[in-house]
């Protein structure tokens, strides 16, 4: 027997052993009405209304017309459940036509090394319902319409928020210029991989050697671990990039973004002197779970490393964070660079854009409900957007 056969019959097994208490349930308690609406039949035929109306108000009779909670709650789930294993049946299906059909076997092992990838996979989890929400609804804010309808070449940074993100950019795409390709580049493999299979889309990976935890490549041929920032910077400038799309693991609203390894800080630091250097938009997406003061806190993970902490020595340096605090104000005071974060948890996005505002008042946010979610776009106060990029008579930033 396959290793999915198996996988099919255990999943089969799971789902009788839940159902059948329900079964036998509804059953025995179908047997116990049956038994007392013929009793009911018998007292109305002898003209009984009164041992009717007693009947009607027993406990025995309350009881068995009152389903239990967790039984309601088991039945409401019947639907999604039967959904579910529809869906799992036709995926099962679906992995097994792939395993059969021998010409796809590497699709098949590039899918089982993923997911026998734990590191990965865990920061593709974690916050899920907030990346699953950015990803359904970015494409509705008007900052990155108008990237997504006039830029022909954009930067995708690596991460799990941005893989979310990146769906969302085809689709996008897809739908509404399907005349004029949109060139993205990324050191995201994740994101490389899925574009590289779309129509419309251009996609470019930097060049480099990889990193197998977080799927992402810093532009050194030969360390997956070192950064080799001139060729980030002549990678960007090359595919004339107009608009770059960054993220961290999270971001300290005191001290700005940080991550956990020196190759993703120093590509950061690059990217945004790149942005500075063509007034090149950079958009900064996390979800609004990643924001906090943790650092101020003194409870910053041990392997923090601070994106403005050019020396890498900031943590617990007095001096060294005052000096990191004062380039992340600067980051954000400058028109080309914003931060969009979003969660389908409002509350959380609430606190995220009031911890940011009150270390930094002049940032102004633009919010936008979605679904039960809240998504918000901060920049300094009066900015818009801006005009195309290289032409320094505009800068043009349009007041809001």
């Amino acid at each position: 027997m396959s290793e999915h056969t198996m996988t099919v019959v255990g999943f089969i097994i799971g789902i009788v052993a839940f159902v059948t208490p329900i079964v036998v349930f509804v059953i025995k308690t179908l047997s116990k009405l049956n038994a007392l609406s013929e009793k009911v039949g018998s007292l109305i035929d002898n003209s009984g209304p009164q041992k009717l109306a007693e009947l009607i108000n027993s406990d025995t009779f309350q009881k068995l017309t009152r389903l239990p909670p967790q039984l309601m709650d088991d039945l409401r789930n019947l639907d999604a459940i039967t959904r579910y294993v529809e869906s799992q049946k036709q995926q099962e299906e679906m992995r097994q036509r792939i395993h059969e059909t021998r010409p796809y076997e590497p699709i098949m092992k590039i899918h089982e090394a993923i997911e026998g990838n734990d590191k990965l996979l865990r920061r593709f989890n974690e916050n899920s319902g907030a990346k699953a929400f950015l990803k359904s609804y970015l494409t509705d804010t008007q900052l990155v319409q108008e990237v997504l309808a006039n830029e022909d070449s954009i930067f995708i940074e690596s991460g799990s928020t941005l893989s979310y993100a990146a769906i969302a950019f085809v689709q996008h795409v897809k739908e509404t210029r399907p005349d004029r390709p949109l060139k993205i580049c990324t050191n995201n493999i994740i994101v490389y991989i899925y574009c590289l299979f779309q129509e419309h889309i251009h996609a470019v990976l930097l060049p480099g050697s990889s990193t197998n935890s977080y799927g992402a490549t810093f532009g050194d041929p030969l360390d997956p671990n070192s950064c080799n920032r001139h060729a980030v910077r002549s990678f960007l400038v090359e595919h004339e990039v107009t608009t770059l799309f960054t993220t961290s693991s999270v971001l300290d609203a005191v001290y700005g973004p940080h991550v956990s390894s020196g190759a993703n800080r120093d590509i950061k630091s690059v990217l945004s002197e790149y942005a500075d250097e063509h007034r090149c938009l950079n958009i900064h997406i996390v979800a609004s779970e990643k924001v906090n003061t943790a650092i101020a806190e003194g409870k910053a993970h041990e392997e923090c490393k601070l994106t403005f902490d050019e020396r890498g020595s900031a943590v617990g340096n007095t001096v060294r964070l005052n000096e990191v605090s004062a380039l992340w104000r600067e980051f954000l005071a400058k028109p080309h660079n914003c931060l969009l974060i979003g969660s389908d948890n409002r509350k959380v996005t609430k606190d995220a854009v009031r911890i940011l505002q009150q270390h930094h008042p002049g940032l102004q946010p633009i919010l936008s409900k979605q679904s039960s979610g809240l998504i918000a776009l901060l920049r300094p106060a009066g900015i818009r957007r801006r005009g195309k990029p290289g032409d320094q008579a505009a800068i043009n930033f349009r007041q809001q």
